[in-house]
């Protein structure tokens, strides 16, 4: 009866992986020590570390005369996109130093992330930044990112498999 349990114990533990999924920020060490190519980066699922919102504000003014006034009537419009923390991803294009993702469908509805210094994660990447607000074309107008956008940067699930193969003997011992 021992002799089955240990034959069971030892066969659980060499079959067992033991898996952990994290979410890490992606960064060139990574894509460098995994050696990754443009297709295996294209593969992999994207998040957003924080939430960016993006706005775009247009004056569309009209005016005309009545009873010998000037009537000038004013709309203003805000477009605004949000992107929540979380919001998964998929890249597009891959530079060495930059990543164009995707985080919905659509003609130019794409940011691009990019590493500020050697090995920090891929930051939203705008034409320029005044004040924290960063100046970026999406879906083809040009829109501003909020203040707090600019420290969204891309993470990804890491599954590390750790793979214990363990082998066990017990000894019956020895007779004259």
């Amino acid at each position: 009866m021992k002799r089955a349990f240990f034959i069971v114990i030892q066969a659980t533990i060499t079959l067992c992986l033991t898996s952990c999924i994290v979410r890490v920020p992606y960064t060139t060490a990574i894509q460098d020590k995994y050696h990754l190519s443009v297709g295996e980066i294209k593969q992999i699922q994207f998040y957003l570390s924080h939430p960016i919102v993006l706005y775009s504000a247009s004056d569309d003014g009209l005016a005309s005369s009545k009873d010998g006034k000037l009537i000038v009537q004013s709309d203003r419009q805000l477009d605004e996109i949000v992107l929540r923390a979380g919001t998964p991803g998929v890249v597009e294009e891959v530079y060495r130093d930059r990543l164009v993702v995707s985080f919905e469908i659509g003609e130019g509805r794409k940011l691009v992330f990019g590493n500020r210094f050697d090995d920090s994660p891929y930051y939203l990447m705008a034409e320029e930044w005044e004040r924290q607000h960063g100046k970026m074309e999406y879906a083809g107008r040009i829109y501003y990112a909020k203040p707090g956008s600019g420290a969204a940067y891309l993470e990804m699930k890491m599954k590390k498999l750790r793979q214990l193969e363990k082998k066990t003997r017990i000894a019956n011992g020895r007779r004259l």
